[in-house]
């Protein structure tokens, strides 16, 4: 039986009372990192299978990729037939006004797009499976959006999801602690929008977690690997402490920058 890790996300520290609860967000960063390092690694579910030649080196399959998959499909064939077959309704004997007909096809048209939106912004964050980065001392000293070597913490993770015209999209979250729960429907677990961290407890020193530093918490990629958008957090010294070693981190994003994920958490 596959021993079952159990996943804490970073907790979501505001500036304004982050100070209050910094020993707490300090303990959820820490624990968050060994879940992603065990070497245990996860069997793929039959739905997933397939993928496992293609996700080599994955730790975590989403077992619910074909259905979801199979629903895309479907969602944009139903689309694309309505498209096609909406401009014969002007052709039809019958005895009805042009209005009346232009107003079929727009309904027709809307009430299909708008399922196919549906279905994409359901589906979007999926987590079609899961890889670890490999750690390394590298580090990007950014001052500007225009980063270029990110440094990769312990724990780092790749996550592979797809969106509604099966386009693939792979997101490299740099650290952990970037990760935390989420309020979004159908999703787990999202890039923070700012959160607090001691730097003295860092196993490793990130060089850009500094003061006045822009550090790269993520970044997502399409299938050629050309960067999509990036997930920049901007660090600043806490007011009201004297220790430089406690730092605020203010996120932005730049591109488009996937941030929500949805991820069976008892298989990992």
């Amino acid at each position: 039986m596959l021993p079952i890790l159990r996943i804490r996300p970073a907790v979501s520290g505001r500036a304004k009372y982050a100070l209050r609860h910094q020993k707490e967000v300090h303990r959820s960063f820490s624990a968050l990192r060994p879940n992603f390092q065990q070497p245990a690694v996860t069997t793929a579910p039959p739905a997933a299978k397939g993928k496992a030649k293609e996700e080599d080196g994955a730790f975590y399959h989403g077992p619910l990729t074909k259905t979801f998959q199979s629903l895309k499909v479907f969602s944009l064939s139903s689309l694309a037939l309505c498209c096609s077959v909406s401009p014969f309704i002007y052709l039809v004997d019958a005895n009805m006004a042009t209005s009346a007909r232009t107003g079929l096809v727009v309904f027709a048209i809307t009430t299909s797009s708008f399922s196919t939106s549906l279905v994409g912004w359901l589906a979007r964050p999926y987590a079609i499976a899961m890889r670890r980065l490999t750690p390394t001392a590298n580090s990007s000293i950014t001052s500007s959006a225009d980063a270029s070597t990110p440094f990769v913490a312990s724990g780092a993770v790749e996550i592979l999801t797809k969106n509604v015209f099966l386009q693939e999209r792979r997101t490299k979250v740099y650290d952990p602690i970037f990760l935390g729960p989420t309020k979004r429907r159908f999703a787990k677990w999202e890039l923070l929008e700012g959160l607090v961290v001691d730097t003295s407890a860092d196993e490793s020193p990130n060089p850009s977690r500094q003061a006045g530093q822009t550090e790269v918490a993520a970044e997502t990629f399409d299938k050629n690997g050309k960067v999509k958008g990036r997930w920049l957090v901007r660090w600043q010294k806490q007011e009201g402490v004297e220790s430089d070693r406690v730092l605020v981190g203010v996120a932005y994003k730049q591109g488009a920058i996937e941030r929500h994920f949805n991820v069976h958490e008892e298989l990992l």
